[in-house]
């Protein structure tokens, strides 16, 4: 579950009688009975329904406001963005995230705009991630040449195949074509993924630190960090060591961009590599998973929508015309495409409810206090179904967004997958960019239908727990070569 985002200790509210509505509670354990087995951004909706946009709940010690509703979002992430700008931290994300200096959870204040100045122009810019296209387009390829050797009429796991190919340009765009720890480093990030995401009776009970040591959370937490520690050592040594030999200087990888921002010493700081370390922590945790996650929902909505997949097909094959040379500027043309993936990203938000916020000065939303230290949390999926916003707003209709500027920008508080304000994710280019070209060629080179005796009726569309909400019964679909392609071009 989502729990560990939101943990420090808020007794019950009490001291707080400004609070807004919420759910009855029980001794202790609060609401925790009504989480237990569900999935929270669609218990909160429902909450919502009966107790309003604005709610408190009380999760064992941690107390947290929910905001349901786009017009209460844009309260939080626009009016009092300042004042809820900060992070909650918790053991795991101390540990795991090396004292919270990544991007994502690093408590506001200057080394938190450092990095986001960083992300903005270094590491993440448009320019940047244009940079990785042949990285793409060579993922690419390695995908067709899979699906080649596939005996016809067998199916493949969809997610298990994009998966590959995403994380495989993630890792070489961080660490070059040469990291030798590539498969190590997936997997410990897939265990960070599962630990944070998993519940742990430690986690609500913050204050009980005699809770964490029966359960083994902190040295748990702490083994999978020196894991990572020591295959993030290893890459950073055979890199000084190209360095040294001056093997490395062509190299434009994201690793060496950081490395030269540490070597120049001129962001006002010195950057360690434990730093270095919490940034490829979020890299490569959202730049995996939230892409993939997508590109497995897209498939999945177009395949439950014969007359989507036709005309979504019908536009990138016209628009490639039967050529096997594509770039990344051929995808601008695709305007359908575009409405695919919004659709896709209203109804299956990759992170429904948003990293949560920690109150920094006092403020009100809707009349109610927020208190310092207070988290707020956004269910994203809760606004981006909302039916005062939404026509039919639970049916995946592209069409919705044909002639309107609504967009995952950070304006339109009603469709906000990736957040808004200061906090937005600043990866947004990065993962949109593999999700827009692998989609748009798999939908280019094949055709695709279920495996034989299933109906679009079977299809199961239950989501996973977590805090990425991927399809928990992943997608198998049978692919047929339906454009001749030689290896794709790599030159850019």
């Amino acid at each position: 579950m989502f729990l560990f985002f939101i943990l420090n200790f808020e007794p019950n509210g009490q001291h707080h009688p400004n609070l807004p509505p919420g759910p009855p509670k029980l001794p202790i354990i609060g609401n925790l009975h009504q989480l237990a087995g569900s999935l929270p951004h669609r218990v909160f909706r429902d909450l919502a329904k009966k107790h309003g946009p604005i709610m408190h709940i009380q999760l064992a010690q941690i107390s947290a406001i929910i905001i349901s509703s786009p017009r209460l979002a844009k309260q939080v992430l626009k009016t009092h963005d300042l004042a809820l700008a900060s992070r909650p931290t918790s053991l795991a994300s101390r540990v795991l995230f090396y004292e919270n200096t990544n991007i994502a959870f690093t408590p506001y204040g200057d080394y938190w705009r450092q990095l986001r100045k960083i992300c903005s122009l270094q590491l993440l810019s448009a320019k940047k991630v244009r940079s990785f296209g042949a990285i793409r387009q060579q993922e690419f390829n390695k995908f067709m040449k899979s699906l080649s050797l596939l005996p016809d009429g067998e199916p493949i796991n969809v997610r298990e195949k994009v998966s590959e190919m995403v994380n495989n340009v993630v890792c070489v765009s961080s660490f070059g074509d040469n990291c030798r720890q590539r498969t190590q480093l997936l997997e410990i990030i897939d265990r960070f993924g599962r630990e944070l995401s998993g519940f742990c009776l430690a986690d609500v009970f913050p204050s009980y630190e005699f809770v964490s040591r029966i359960m083994g959370r902190k040295s748990n937490l702490l083994k999978l960090r020196k894991y990572f520690d020591e295959i993030l050592d290893e890459i950073l040594g055979d890199r000084l060591c190209r360095r040294s030999n001056r093997d490395a200087s062509n190299e434009e990888d994201l690793l060496e961009v950081l490395l030269k921002i540490k070597d120049e010493d001129g962001i006002g700081f010195a950057i360690t590599n434990d730093n270095i370390k919490a940034i490829f922590v979020d890299i490569l945790a959202a730049g995996t998973d939230t892409s993939s996650i997508t590109i497995e929902w897209a498939m999945t909505e177009i395949i439950r929508n014969p007359i989507v997949m036709k005309k979504v097909q019908t536009e990138i094959r016209e628009a490639f015309n039967g050529r096997t040379k594509i770039t990344e500027k051929d995808l601008q043309s695709l305007s359908y495409m575009q409405l695919v993936i919004k659709e896709t990203l209203r109804l299956h938000p990759p992170v429904p409810l948003l990293l949560p916020r920690e109150c920094r000065e006092q403020c009100k939303i809707d009349g109610y206090d927020i208190h310092v230290n207070q988290k707020v949390m956004i269910n994203a999926w809760a606004c981006a179904t909302d039916p005062d916003y939404w026509e039919d707003a639970e049916s995946f209709k592209p069409e919705r967004f044909e002639n309107t500027s609504v967009d995952f920008t950070g304006n339109d508080y009603e469709f906000i997958p990736f957040g808004a304000g200061r906090r937005m994710c600043p990866g947004v280019t990065f993962g949109l960019r593999s999700v827009e070209f692998f989609l748009a060629l798999m939908l280019y080179f094949y055709d695709w239908k279920l495996p034989g005796g299933l109906n679009l009726t079977d299809i199961d569309m239950t989501e996973t727990e977590g805090v990425f909400a991927g399809k928990k019964d992943h997608l198998r679909l049978v692919p047929t070569k339906a454009v001749d392609y030689m290896m794709l071009n790599t030159d850019m």
